[in-house]
C-alpha cells in the first residue's frame, strides 16, 4: 500500500512541477498558453505528506533522529538547486523576472521561510521551493510530537497545526501571515488522522 501512496505523492509533485513550468512559459511567451491547474495535486500532496509521516514513524524514533533523516534527504539537494538558480538569476535575470535577489530573500529561501518575490508572490528564487516550506514545517511539528507518548502524538500534531494557523492570523499582514495562516494546512492534519486510523487497524489485526 505504501508504494501506491508514494506513487500518488510523486504524481502530485509532478502536477505541481508542471504548473510551475506553465507559469514560467506564460511569463516569457505571449503566444503559448497551457491550461493546467496544480491545485488538486497540491491538496493531495499535503494530505499524503501527513499520512506518510504517521504511517512510517517508528516507536523508537526520537525528535532529533526524525528531523536529521529528513533534513539529510532534502536540504543538500535543495540548497544546491537554490544556489544554481541564484547564479542564473544573477547572470540571466530575464529568466527570473520576479526573482528577488536581495540578501533577505536569499536567506529566507535557504531557510525555507516565506518571502515575497518582486511579483508579490510567496516564492523563493528557486520558485518550486515554496512547497518545501510547508514540508519542513510539517516535519518540525511532527518531530515535536515525538516528545509525548504515542497515543498523544497525532492529537498534538493536529493541535499544533491549528495553532500555527491561528497564531499566524495574529501577525501583521505579510508573507508569514499569508503563508502559515492558510487553512490548507488542515489537509496535512487530515492526512495524519487517516494514517493513524490505518496504522491502528493494522495493529489490531
Amino acid at each position: 500500500m505504501l508504494n501506491s501512496i508514494n506513487l500518488l505523492r510523486t504524481l502530485s509533485c509532478f502536477a505541481i512541477l508542471i504548473f510551475h513550468i506553465r507559469e514560467f512559459v506564460h511569463a516569457h511567451s505571449d503566444t503559448v498558453h497551457l491550461a493546467f491547474s496544480a491545485a488538486p495535486g497540491f491538496h493531495l500532496f499535503l494530505a499524503i505528506s501527513g499520512f506518510i509521516l504517521v504511517y512510517i514513524t517508528q516507536p523508537h524514533d526520537t525528535p532529533m533522529n526524525f528531523m536529521l533523516k529528513r533534513t539529510v534527504r532534502i536540504v543538500p539537494l535543495y540548497w544546491t538547486a537554490t544556489t544554481l538558480a541564484l547564479g542564473m538569476a544573477l547572470l540571466k535575470p530575464w529568466l527570473f523576472q520576479d526573482a528577488d535577489t536581495s540578501l533577505s530573500s536569499i536567506i529566507s529561501g535557504y531557510l525555507f521561510l516565506p518571502h515575497y518575490d518582486l511579483g508579490a508572490d510567496i516564492q523563493p528564487i528557486l520558485f518550486v521551493g515554496w512547497t518545501l516550506g510547508y514540508i519542513m514545517l510539517f516535519y518540525l511539528l511532527f518531530s515535536l510530537t515525538l516528545f509525548v507518548p504515542e497515543q498523544y502524538q497525532i492529537p498534538s500534531a493536529i493541535l499544533m497545526t491549528l495553532g500555527v494557523i491561528a497564531g499566524a492570523h495574529l501577525l501583521p499582514n505579510g508573507a508569514y501571515r499569508e503563508f502559515y495562516g492558510d487553512p490548507i494546512l488542515v489537509e496535512f492534519a487530515m492526512g495524519c488522522i487517516i494514517g493513524l486510523i490505518l496504522r491502528q487497524s493494522h495493529v489490531q489485526d
